[in-house]
């Protein structure tokens, strides 16, 4: 390298090195926050919705106006010591002119199916059998989803007529329940959450619970909107004692740019007895315009000669490894 080139080198960290420290650490930096604040996901009756294998559509369309790429995984310490944060990073970029809306979700969870190895240690499994139906049952232990979170009861519910077939909340009892009776069970059990397909499939009925954003075309977004974040400064008592207090409500950070943005998840989970991280993630992105549609077809029904909207542009699972590898 040539002594030219390391002046020019030189010169650019000296002139941008500024502009970022001020970006990022600045008391009022340039963010803006998410509109939809940090309230749940919610229906319309009073009685949970009972999501069934209709509402999953896990196809998205072949839209190619958009891509996402460069997708990779971060575990790092929480500033708080009571956790750790998986940071999800990637990148959606606009192939066409014009700016499009959009609303992304991204689900971090731990899914398992429901086979203990350690259990397995104690009792072992019949050598007369050749399948073994625990390891086609999935079982979720956790689950953290950014922009907000959904409650379980928001997506299911036990069966109201005792008479009628088990529906996925009876049969997702049944494996738990199994699991805390037996006798090799010296470890905690998971709680009794829906199965990841049934998360997806409430987010694809209601998709406009999630964070709208958009995505800039040839116009380079405006200076007030090239942060989008939901992060909550320390006040001036966390700054004195030095204990945060809202670590994990910071779920996202958008920087957005000409023909592309880079959208950051934080997934914070606290320490627990047998604690386990992370090991999936998924990312679901709607055409804001359509799912506003999709949303009124779904409560008014489809009007006769109307095709009905799919709004999901993209949908894909990514399996975490123990070094943080997607495969």
């Amino acid at each position: 390298m040539s002594i030219r080139w390391i002046r020019y080198i030189s010169f650019a960290i000296l002139f941008a090195g500024p502009v970022f420290a001020g970006l990022l650490w600045s008391e009022d930096p340039n963010i803006t926050e998410n509109p939809g604040g940090n309230e749940v996901a919610v229906n319309d009756g009073s009685q949970p919705d009972r999501i069934t294998l209709d509402d999953y559509n896990p196809i998205a369309i072949d839209d190619p106006t958009i891509e996402v790429e460069e997708l990779t995984v971060d575990r790092r310490y929480a500033s708080d010591g009571r956790g750790e944060i998986l940071d999800v990073m990637f990148t959606i970029r606009n192939i066409t002119n014009d700016p499009m809306d959009l609303y992304v979700w991204v689900l971090a969870y731990r899914e398992t199916n429901s086979v203990d190895e350690n259990d397995r240690k104690w009792i072992p499994y019949p050598v007369w059998r050749v399948n073994d139906p625990a390891k086609r049952e999935n079982v979720v232990h956790f689950m953290k989803i950014t922009p907000k979170d959904i409650p379980p009861e928001k997506i299911w519910g036990p069966k109201s007529d005792p008479n009628a077939p088990d529906g996925p909340y009876e049969e997702q009892k049944e494996i738990i329940e199994r699991m805390r009776d037996s006798v090799a069970a010296v470890r905690p059990i998971p709680e009794l959450l829906p199965p990841a397909w049934m998360y997806v499939a409430y987010i694809n009925r209601y998709p406009t619970q999630g964070l709208r954003m958009t995505l800039y075309g040839d116009t380079t977004p405006p200076p007030d909107k090239l942060t989008l974040s939901d992060y909550v400064p320390p006040s001036p008592e966390e700054k004195r004692t030095k204990v945060f207090k809202n670590i994990d409500k910071h779920s996202y950070t958008v920087e957005q740019m000409r023909r592309k943005s880079i959208f950051r998840s934080h997934h914070y989970i606290r320490y627990k007895v047998d604690y386990e991280f992370y090991n999936t993630v998924a990312i679901v992105l709607f055409d804001a315009k359509a799912a506003e549609k999709y949303e009124q077809q779904a409560a008014n029904g489809v009007q006769e000669g109307e095709e009905v909207v799919n709004p999901m542009l993209h949908y894909q699972i990514y399996k975490i490894k123990r070094d943080m590898k997607i495969r």
